[in-house]
């Protein structure tokens, strides 16, 4: 059963009646013969995110569901948005004795919402996830690394993950990341064969990385890259019908760099740019 947390400014819920103005009168005596009357409204900001509910991990699953995280309603002011940030210890404890743990970890992968700006966070606990659309989600996934389970002793183990919401202003482009987080950032234009026209992409793709880790230290299955003829590529998410693949560059968009290696290191001070292929 999925959960949702819902907020509404508490004074949008109570029944005020409309306040009541002293009308302007005009006499032949007035000057100016005119006046205006102001008509104002106000909506309180309210939405509505939708979270995971409680998740069974079955033994030797290396990869689990973990259902998503949606902003499923929404009515915002211009310029903010929703922050979730995913906390957790990473670790299954065993009931019987907490120094036995599993280690695991939980990423996050765009799952829906509008074209046109799309971000693709891989982050693990800490990290946030920011909505400002109704519809868009975040599809988490537990993984838990096959000697993780090989180590594991028998008995129930738990952990509590937290989601924390919170109604914040837009992150800034120019917002700096953590030390940890690499920016790929991609823009592509694919074809709809819906409405017959090209449909733009712009967005960003984090990678979390240890420091001194290469590309192929870094990348994990399911973080949309992979090696191909000894470069690094990153498939854009569009449907089914309109894949297009992406080659990761190290440099700016007005100097493009060489293509990246899986050997080269990961660097959180270079900017890495996704460009189309042909």
């Amino acid at each position: 059963m999925k959960k949702m947390i819902s907020i509404l400014s508490a004074f949008a819920v109570m029944a005020a009646p409309m306040t009541a103005f002293a009308d302007t009168t005009i006499t032949e005596t007035s000057d100016p013969q005119s006046a205006d009357a102001i008509i104002t409204t106000e909506i309180a900001p309210s939405y509505i995110v939708t979270i995971p509910a409680d998740t069974k991990v079955n033994f030797n699953d290396t990869s689990t569901d973990f259902g998503k995280v949606e902003l499923t309603e929404a009515r915002l002011d211009p310029g903010k948005e929703i922050r979730v940030t995913v906390v957790s210890d990473e670790e299954l404890n065993n009931e019987a004795d907490e120094t036995k743990i599993i280690p695991y970890t939980i990423t996050a992968q765009y799952a829906s919402g509008d074209a046109g700006e799309v971000y693709v966070p891989f982050r693990t606990s800490g990290q946030t996830l920011n909505m400002y659309t109704v519809g868009q989600a975040f599809a988490l996934t537990i993984e838990i690394t096959e000697d993780d389970w090989n180590k594991a002793y028998a008995g129930k183990y738990s952990d509590t993950v937290t989601f924390d919401i919170e109604y914040v202003t837009v992150t800034s482009d120019d917002e700096e990341l953590p030390e940890d987080i690499a920016d790929i950032a991609f823009s592509y234009e694919y074809f709809d064969n819906e409405t017959g026209k090209n449909v733009p992409v712009n967005g960003h793709h984090y990678i979390r990385f240890e420091e001194g880790k290469t590309w192929a230290e870094t990348v994990r299955p399911n973080d949309n890259l992979k090696v191909q003829d000894g470069n690094l590529v990153f498939t854009a998410i569009t449907d089914d019908e309109n894949g297009i693949t992406l080659v990761v560059y190290e440099g700016t968009e007005d100097d493009i760099g060489a293509a990246v290696s899986p050997d080269d290191p990961v660097d959180h001070n270079k900017a890495y740019i996704a460009v189309a292929e042909s």
